[in-house]
Formats: C-alpha cells, structure tokens, sequence
C-alpha cells in the first residue's frame, strides 16, 4: 500500500502539478488581489433569521464562499465543498457562504438538500448596488472565494474552488498558518519541498 501511495505521489508531483520551469509568475499575481488589506465586514441573515457578521469570527481563519441559486457552476460545485469541509474541518477555520441574487426560499431548499456546510448567509440586495457584499470585495460573477486570515486579512481574493480538490486543501491548509494565497501557490507550482512533505501527508490519509 506504501508503495502504491509514494507511486501515485510522484507521478501526480511531476505530471500534474508541473516542475519549476512551469510556474508562471503572471498567474501567480493573479492570486495576489486585494492581498493583505483588510476584509470588508458584512452583516447578513443566516438560514435561521440570526444576523451574523464577519467581525464575530476574528481569530479564525475563514473560507468565504459567493454563490446564486441560479448558478449552474455553484450548484455543481456544493457537492465538492462538502467534500472538502469534511477534509478540512477544525476549530480554527470557519466555512461561511453568501447566496446572491436569489430567492430565499428556494436558497433554503438547496441548502437542505445538498446539506450546504458551515455558515450560510443571505444577500437579498440588488444586483446593482455596489455594497452589496460580492460587489465591496470585486467580484462581478460566481461563483467566487476568498481566504481570509485569523487578523481580519484577506489572504486571497481569488482562491481555489473546492473541486480543484489537492491544491484547494494545500492552499486552505497554508492560509491556516497565515502564509497568503499568493506565497502557496508559487510553493505548490514550484514543486516546494515543503509542499511535496505535505502532499506526501495528505497522500497517505486518503
């Protein structure tokens, strides 16, 4: 089994994630959007009526995730972030998920049938109104994700959807010990050797 894992590692570490000679930088910048300001706070319903802010979770490193009912992309991918918060889950991180532009009833069904995890949150204003929260942190589609650091930091604007799978656990369990988006994703293209230690890890849990 040992042998079938270090195998599979490194054919995906020299095959999948590409070697050094593949990092490109302009796509390493692209990650580094609104890196390190801070996050613009919101405070919206959950699914039960409660108003939650993003302030109350200071301390925690936080995967925030934008999403609509009528998004074809963000219902395929609901599957896979359960997936990767079964993966991911602890204490010290905090999965939140805004619905934009939908209705709330049908947003309350989806949540239960796919079993949405962590917190969900309901934007009910219009598409048009530049403080709205998708729009105060630039996105202008969905579905969208943003790492944000346990001071209140963003890490990434523009961050792994949960079904690129290995590389959104790297990038997640890098943004836990504070290191920006940006910083993981040249570790993870270059091939690290503190990458290829992680990845080693993560292989043998699976």
């Amino acid at each position: 089994m040992k042998i079938y894992l270090v195998a599979i590692l490194l054919i995906i570490s020299k095959l999948s994630f590409g070697q050094s000679n593949d990092y490109d930088p302009d796509l390493a910048a692209d990650f580094a959007i609104n890196q390190g300001k801070i996050a613009p706070n919101f405070v919206l319903e959950d699914n039960t009526g409660k108003k939650v802010a993003l302030s109350e979770f200071k301390g925690k490193t936080v995967y925030l995730h934008f999403w609509a009912d009528w998004c074809g992309v963000c219902i395929g991918e609901l599957p896979a972030l359960k997936e990767l918060y079964e993966r991911q889950k602890n204490d010290d991180l905090v999965f939140i998920n805004i619905v934009i532009d939908s209705e709330k009833e049908n947003w309350k069904k989806l949540i239960n049938q796919y079993q949405i995890p962590g917190i969900n949150l309901f934007d009910n204003k219009k598409s048009n109104d530049k403080t709205r929260s998708d729009a105060v942190y630039g996105y202008s589609v969905a579905p969208a994700y943003v790492l944000i650091d346990k001071t209140g930091k963003i890490l990434g604007h523009d961050v792994p959807a949960p079904d690129e799978d290995i590389f959104a656990d790297w990038v997640i369990a890098q943004a836990q010990k504070g290191i920006p988006t940006r910083k993981a994703y040249e570790l993870y293209a270059k091939n690290n050797s503190e990458y290829t230690k992680w990845l080693k890890g993560y292989m043998s849990k699976l």
